[in-house]
C-alpha cells in the first residue's frame, strides 16, 4: 500500500517542476534501508501515478520533455522493470535516472502553446 503522504508530496514536487526517480526516492527514505529497496517502492509510486495518468514519464533534453511514446501500461511497466534491474544490479541511482516526469496539464499546454504558434493555411 502506497502512503497517501507520499503521493501528495511526489505531486506537489511535480507541480513545481520536473521530477525523477531521486526526487520519489526521496519521499519513501523512512521507508527502506538502502538504495536499491528505495528504488523498489519508488517504482511502485510511480508505476501508479504513471497508470493513473497523474503523472507522464519522457527524457528530459536541452530541448525540452519528451513523453515517451508509449501507453500509460507500457510506459509503467517499463519504469518497473528497468527499476528491478537497477535495484538487482545494486547500481547507484543518480539525477535523471531511468524517467523524467512531468504532469499531464503541462503537456497539453506546451502543446497547445505550439500549435497557436504555427501559421495556419
Amino acid at each position: 500500500m502506497i502512503d497517501n503522504e507520499i503521493v501528495e508530496g511526489v505531486m506537489e514536487s511535480a507541480e513545481d517542476d520536473y521530477i525523477d526517480m531521486t526526487d520519489i526516492m526521496h519521499y519513501i527514505r523512512d521507508q527502506a534501508d538502502g538504495s536499491p529497496a528505495r528504488l523498489r517502492i519508488a517504482a511502485t509510486v510511480a508505476d501508479k501515478l504513471v497508470r493513473e495518468g497523474r503523472i507522464v514519464p519522457g527524457d528530459l533534453t536541452r530541448e525540452g520533455f519528451y513523453p515517451w511514446l508509449t501507453s500509460p501500461d507500457e510506459s509503467a511497466d517499463r519504469i518497473t522493470s528497468e527499476s528491478n534491474l537497477w535495484a538487482d544490479e545494486r547500481k547507484e541511482v543518480h539525477f535523471g535516472t531511468i524517467a523524467w516526469f512531468d504532469l499531464p496539464s503541462r503537456i497539453a499546454a506546451r502543446a497547445a502553446d505550439r500549435d497557436a504558434a504555427t501559421p495556419s493555411e
